[in-house]
């Protein structure tokens, strides 16, 4: 045990290193920081730091590894609102709306206020013309943020209109 420990925390130390140079790099990344990041986050075992490079690798727009990172994330806790909006916005970046509502879905459940949420599932309604999911963002819309709500409606009427 005490072997994996000290391996374990070495990763943690070394992933949390890597992340903050990343923070640093606001795109093509040097590909010796995106090894060390996919090998010790990998190895850190911790929800936090794959969150943390999930987002890294988003804003990197290299989505793969940004949702191979957040998935891992979910499957350790899968109603984490930070991994599950960080993993819709991934989607959303990536044009993957079909993965998106799901996800969508969830977060609403938990957080129906969120205004970032809420645009999101009104473009993901509209992209997939999901009409009872509009209504649904619609509805939550009109109770937590009004001012949202007239811009939506509009978008909704011109997404289905096509």
């Amino acid at each position: 045990h005490r072997s994996d420990f000290l391996d374990q925390g070495k990763a943690i130390r070394l992933c949390a290193d890597a992340l903050y140079t990343a923070s640093s790099i606001p795109a093509n990344p040097p590909e010796p920081i995106v090894s060390k990041i996919k090998r010790n986050c990998l190895l850190s075992r911790n929800k936090q730091l794959f969150d943390q490079a999930g987002q890294v690798f988003g804003r990197w727009w290299m989505f793969d590894d940004s949702e191979m990172f957040l998935k891992k994330s979910e499957a350790l806790d899968p109603q984490s609102p930070n991994t599950l909006m960080s993993l819709a916005v991934t989607y959303h970046l990536s044009r993957n709306p079909e993965k998106e509502l799901p996800i969508l879905r969830r977060y609403l459940k938990i957080d129906p206020s969120n205004p970032q949420a809420l645009r999101l599932g009104t473009q993901v309604a509209g992209m997939l013309k999901n009409r009872e999911f509009a209504n649904d963002v619609l509805n939550l819309m009109e109770q937590h943020n009004p001012a949202l709500l007239d811009l939506a409606k509009k978008f909704i009427d011109d997404a289905f209109a096509n």
